[in-house]
């Protein structure tokens, strides 16, 4: 029977389209491995990248604390938590690069390069997914192959850098081309869509909802490389044909929930006609 570990976060508040231009947040020391989490979105057919950082980090999102103070090792399914994603809006690049977009594709990546196998000092990837890791459990990657990805995520966000106009680190800027993920020109980003060969697939429909995971370490010491990883999942979420990011719905309850809740409600109807006879 699968279990879902319960853990609470607080959320952010709602980002709109403005603000000044600046750099995303490196997954790496340079940010003590706090990543922020940017959005991509692909033009399928010329090969284009939209790129934009979205003022959210790791520790908003799933905190190197929390990850500690959950020490069930027992299981490998998904653990349930809450998080209350933003509404997203396009900004005006956004708005310009769908307007010429008919086969766009979407993602949002972060992630956190310090730390190692042991889940009490975790790597961490954020990312969205089409694929169901609750009844998918042979595609969750390894502790090895979450520590390998780092240094791909790192490159191909540092070059998206140098696309966005600006030097303030986090301030939520925004380039319409040049932003790696998915396109095949791209020394750093043409892995991107699978999480660089060691990850989920992460390549989303416009119109199409995905689900939001963080996979972190899932053992209890440095060992564990083989291990799979800790699957951590929220929410799910998608992208309208306008550019607005926003949550579809909450993470759902395993099969088995729902079939538990159908026959005590079976039971109950029983119980109750049993009643209704004796009294009659």
């Amino acid at each position: 029977m699968r279990t879902m570990t319960k853990l609470a976060l607080a959320g952010v508040a709602l980002i709109g389209a403005s603000g000044a231009y600046a750099d995303v947040a490196l997954p790496d020391t340079s940010s003590s491995g706090n990543g922020e989490l940017t959005l991509f979105v692909k033009n399928n057919t010329t090969g284009a990248v939209y790129a934009r950082g979205l003022q959210i980090t790791m520790n908003d999102v799933l905190s190197q604390a929390t990850i500690t103070a959950d020490t069930d090792t027992s299981t490998q399914t998904p653990r349930a938590f809450s998080y209350s994603f933003p509404t997203i809006t396009p900004d005006a690049n956004l708005t310009s690069f769908l307007a010429g977009c008919s086969d766009c594709s979407w993602t949002v990546m972060a992630g956190d390069s310090v730390g190692s196998n042991a889940y009490t000092s975790a790597r961490r990837y954020l990312t969205t997914s089409p694929v169901d890791l609750l009844n998918n459990s042979g595609a969750i990657p390894t502790n090895n192959a979450i520590n390998s990805i780092y240094s791909g995520l790192t490159a191909m966000l540092a070059d998206v850098n140098t696309a966005i106009p600006g030097s303030t680190v986090g301030d939520g800027a925004s380039t319409s081309a040049n932003g790696a993920w998915g396109d095949p020109n791209s020394t750093t980003g043409a892995l991107a869509q699978d999480w660089f060969g060691a990850g989920l697939n992460n390549a989303n429909a416009v119109g199409q909802a995905a689900h939001l995971y963080v996979l972190t370490s899932g053992s209890a010491n440095t060992a564990g490389g083989t291990s799979l990883a800790r699957v951590y999942q929220a929410l799910d979420v998608k992208m309208l044909a306008d550019g607005t990011l926003q949550v579809v719905s909450a993470v759902p309850l395993p099969g088995a929930v729902w079939l538990f809740g159908s026959a005590l409600a079976g039971l109950a109807g029983v119980s109750r006609r049993r009643r209704e006879a004796a009294a009659a």
